[in-house]
């Protein structure tokens, strides 16, 4: 299974070079892949008790069975061994070298009769575009080769990187990176970087090159990194706590618990990673081995416990409200001349004054205002990201108090998952209300979840909250014609934007104002060629990206006349008059003058008539 998997990655391969050229020089394809698989092995990692604790890749470098790899991959376990692909294993017999900054170890392998095939390094980074293959094992042993080219190169992590579009795959790190003359560039990793996938090759340092020093045991070596396995396992399971990833919390707080099984720190991440999951009992557990250990984290861990206990219907529900209101903003939208135009709601996503609200909330504003639940108002003052198939926007404003951010969450709930909404229905301030998740759906690529808690005009921005206290969505829409069809953009929608220095709200309004004017071009056109319906649509979307623009506003008063709809007419200038009462009383002026001037020419060419016949 495994060498039929092999063939099809190399026949892929093949053909993917056929499509791109092949640069004079180059080894045949299938050599290539053969060579560099050969040097290839899988490393796993075993602890005290012969339990596998992790599985990685390396590259062997030298026929005497050097072999290079992360110090990441070799970290921990107090035994190692290596699989090569013909399913052999090797002890991993010393430590030739390592290199904390560069994350790398060179490692001694018993040899297995013979030399060891071997891969040579590049002498010289390769260039920017150029080819590179990534080979290696996944964590059931399945050969992976991926192509790609290099990107980049740069600092990651406090080490100097190759970039490299080819993907590395879970389980491969330390696999082979070589180009397509069969040089090593360097061991694959992957991570990453301002919210985005980064894979990336590292080189050997010049001294990995060089002939070996005095080797230590690798279990010598093993105990005398105990407390940095310990301290790194604890700081990728403080990581994944942050990024709510509640199976590696969980296994990192565990692989640092058995290192140090008395250390308070490991219990306190472990019980949170279980609170997480919604493993209350196991958490409470903790909680019972922290109050022996550590009696501040365990009463931090116990504070935590009832919003564990509420994801079963259990918690204090009065309380969570009193601790999320306050974090709940109503925002307010003024036209050009100061005058309330709509409202909705948000809330605080830092301590700084940023705040999240609806895309459809703040579009086309000039002027906004925020007051929160203590009656204090601010003035909007800069689009900070924005993500118009999210319905997302955020914003800020410059408060003189340090303001209460709410956390959101990433992760998706669970339908049947019970779920609270706070904000502003029809200017009802910080009304609460609750229904359960009933459903995750995708639109437009982005997440949405489907609530049952009501929603209504003015909800809009507001959070929908989990009995952790979360933010798992933002709400955003409902269906009018159905029952308790409400959506919330889903947080993971929040989390992926990217926070920048933004626009002054005064500035990003003259690009609304643009975008504005040139759907009222594309309306005018649909009219000229006599496709009402298609125009009517654009002058909408015109007025919903400024509604301080009255041209759209003057076009559908028209539509409507031409139509004979004297009532949506009237409805449309009733607008027109909110936003430029003087243009809309010249329009009135127009049309009546219009309307006397057509019943003149109607009594003339009657009175014609008349003569005609006399």
């Amino acid at each position: 299974m495994v060498r039929a998997a092999f063939f099809a990655l190399v026949v892929g391969f093949q053909v993917l070079l056929l499509s791109v050229g092949q640069a004079p020089g180059q080894e045949d394809v299938s050599a290539l892949i053969n060579k560099t698989m050969g040097a290839v092995v899988q490393v796993t990692g075993y602890d005290g008790e012969g339990k596998l604790m992790k599985t990685g890749n390396g590259v062997l470098i030298s026929p005497e069975g050097h072999l290079l790899t992360h110090r990441s991959v070799v970290l921990g376990p107090s035994k190692l061994l290596i699989r090569t692909g013909a399913n052999q294993d090797y002890p991993v017999k010393a430590v030739l070298a390592d290199d904390k900054t560069t994350d790398l170890v060179k490692l001694l392998v018993d040899p297995p009769g013979a030399p060891w095939p071997f891969l040579t390094m590049a002498a010289t980074a390769p260039n920017l575009g150029s080819r590179v293959l990534v080979a290696g094992y996944g964590k059931k042993m399945e050969s992976t080769v991926h192509e790609g080219m290099v990107s980049s190169v740069r600092e990651f992590l406090g080490r100097r990187v190759i970039v490299i579009s080819a993907a590395v795959p879970s389980g491969a790190e330390g696999a082979a990176v070589v180009t397509l003359k069969g040089e090593l560039v360097g061991v694959g990793g992957s991570g990453t970087s301002e919210g985005q996938p980064i894979n990336f090759a590292v080189p050997a340092p010049p001294e990995f090159l060089q002939p070996a020093g005095a080797p230590q045991a690798f279990a010598d070596w093993a105990a005398a990194h105990v407390d940095e396995a310990f301290e790194s396992y604890l700081s990728r399971a403080a990581r994944a706590l942050k990024r709510e990833d509640k199976e590696w919390a969980i296994t990192y707080s565990l692989r640092a618990t058995k290192f140090k099984p008395d250390n308070p720190q490991a219990h306190y991440y472990l019980g949170l990673s279980y609170l997480l999951a919604g493993r209350t009992k196991d958490a409470a557990k903790e909680w019972e081995i922290l109050k022996e250990l550590d009696t501040k984290l365990a009463e931090k861990l116990k504070s935590a416990m009832p919003s564990a206990a509420k994801a079963s219907g259990e918690g204090n529900l009065p309380e969570l409200i009193k601790q999320v209101k306050p974090s709940v903003v109503y925002v307010q939208i003024l036209d050009i001349n100061g005058r309330h135009r709509k409202y909705g709601s948000g809330f605080f996503v830092n301590n700084q004054g940023a705040f999240i609200t609806n895309y459809h909330v703040l579009e086309g504003a000039t002027q906004a205002k925020v007051r929160t639940l203590e009656g204090k108002t601010y003035p909007v003052t800069r689009v900070l990201a924005e993500d118009r198939a999210a319905d997302l926007i955020l914003a800020a404003m410059v408060p003189d108090v340090a303001t209460l951010p709410l956390k959101v969450t990433g992760v998706l709930p669970q339908v049947g998952e019970k779920v609270l909404v706070v904000g502003n229905p029809k200017g009802m301030e910080w009304t609460v209300a609750d229904g359960i998740v009933s459903a995750v759906r995708e639109k437009n690529k982005k997440r949405f979840i489907q609530i049952s808690a009501p929603i209504s005009p003015g909800s809009s921005g507001g959070p929908a909250i989990n009995m952790q206290g979360q933010v798992i969505g933002v709400n955003t829409f409902f269906i009018g014609e159905g029952q308790m069809l409400n959506f919330a953009s889903a947080g993971q929608n929040i989390l992926e934007m990217k926070m920048g220095p933004g626009l002054a709200l005064e500035a990003r309004a003259e690009g609304w104002l643009a975008e504005a004017k040139a759907l009222v071009v594309r309306g005018r056109q649909a009219k000229h060629a006599k496709d009402l319906k298609k125009a009517a649509g654009l002058f909408e979307d015109a007025k919903k990206t400024y509604f301080n623009l009255p041209d759209p506003y003057i076009e559908m008063v028209l539509l409507y006349l031409t139509v004979n709809n004297p009532e949506a007419a009237k409805q449309e200038l009733d607008e027109l008059r909110q936003v430029n009462p003087a243009m809309a009383d010249e329009l009135v002026k127009a049309i009546q003058q219009a309307a006397a001037k057509e019943e003149a020419q109607k009594a003339a060419k009657g009175k014609g008539s008349r003569k005609a016949r006399q």
